[in-house]
């Protein structure tokens, strides 16, 4: 009865042990198939991009500046379903910068193209007058190199007059360039040389001559005015009167009034000879040296523009579906 007993207790136990192993053979095969159908989607995901790649490939590109291609991403969600992510985005082109470098102490030969009246006066760097140049030469770059697209390009200065020397200082502001229908037009820092000097030469004028001499006439006559009404004044001792005769006090009036009168003047064409400062001229038509102290890129309008454009993050586009 016992060995009854334990055999059946054994034939439960195992039965129970084989359906145990049948329901994990049934999860197992079904964890199988889905593996199996995942590999499939995802080998067709994979054939599809490689057919979208080479039709890009294949696709003329000559002008599509908006030309977009896109890529997928396939990822598995929590609830075993597949899905498709799309990112559409524009092609970039070749947006590369066609401009140009100019180093430092480079230096042209220019024609001054506006002449300036330099204002020499003491206070002349404050007031600073504008003048322009065009470069004819080839540019000499250090290493002697030579750069010709520099050539009849445009150069805006400011320039003040230096009586010592008698020579208009000369500092460069900005250069204006058109090549091949693209634009430059940025800030430069240099100066201006004439016959290997910096500054250009010129004879200065000096227009307040004549106002200096009405002033010294001016003065000269307030002095004998003063003089005049000094004449004929009789002096008396303490305790003692004078009486002023007409004759003295016509005198004094006229002398007084001519002193004060005329120092006034003076004191006029003081004021005005200060206007009438010293100027250096400078013709046009002059040949002088055009030399860039600090270096720079001269870059186009147009690529900065272009750049902007392409790098621009309104340009990016998503869109999304769910297989």
């Amino acid at each position: 009865t016992d060995a009854q007993l334990s055999e059946k207790a054994n034939r439960q136990t195992m039965d129970m042990l084989l359906k145990e192993i049948q329901g994990i053979k049934r999860d197992f095969d079904a964890v199988k198939n889905e593996n199996s159908q995942l590999k499939a989607n995802v080998g067709q995901l994979q054939a599809e991009i490689q057919s979208n790649q080479k039709a890009m490939e294949s696709r003329p590109t000559p002008g599509a500046s908006q030309t977009e291609y896109s890529s997928q991403i396939a990822i598995l969600p929590p609830k075993g379903q597949l899905e498709s992510t799309r990112f559409t985005y524009p092609k970039k082109e070749n947006t590369a910068s066609s401009g140009f470098y100019v180093p430092s102490g480079t230096f042209s030969t220019a024609i001054v193209l506006e002449g300036a009246d330099a204002n020499a006066s003491v206070k002349g760097e404050t007031k600073k007058v504008a003048m322009q140049f065009k470069l004819t030469g080839l540019a000499h770059l250090p290493g002697n190199q030579k750069l010709d697209k520099l050539t009849h390009c445009f150069v805006t200065a400011s320039a003040w007059g230096e009586i010592s020397s008698e020579r208009a200082e000369v500092r460069l502001e900005r250069l204006s360039c058109v090549i091949n229908n693209k634009h430059i037009d940025q800030v430069v820092e240099g100066h201006v040389g004439f016959y290997g000097k910096n500054g250009i030469k010129g004879i200065p004028v000096m227009r307040n001559g004549a106002m200096l001499g009405l002033a010294f006439g001016a003065g000269a006559l307030g002095g004998l005015g003063n003089a005049f009404s000094q004449i004929g004044n009789t002096t008396v001792g303490m305790g003692a009167t004078h009486q002023a005769t007409t004759q003295e006090v016509a005198r004094q009036a006229l002398g007084s009034g001519a002193s004060t009168a005329a120092n006034k003047l003076a004191d006029y064409y003081i004021e005005r000879s200060e206007q009438y400062h010293p100027v250096i001229p400078i013709g046009a038509a002059n040949r002088v040296e055009v030399v860039f102290q600090k270096g720079f890129k001269a870059e186009f309008i147009e690529d900065l523009e272009a750049k902007k454009v392409s790098e621009s993050p309104t340009n990016w586009r998503k869109t999304s579906a769910t297989a």
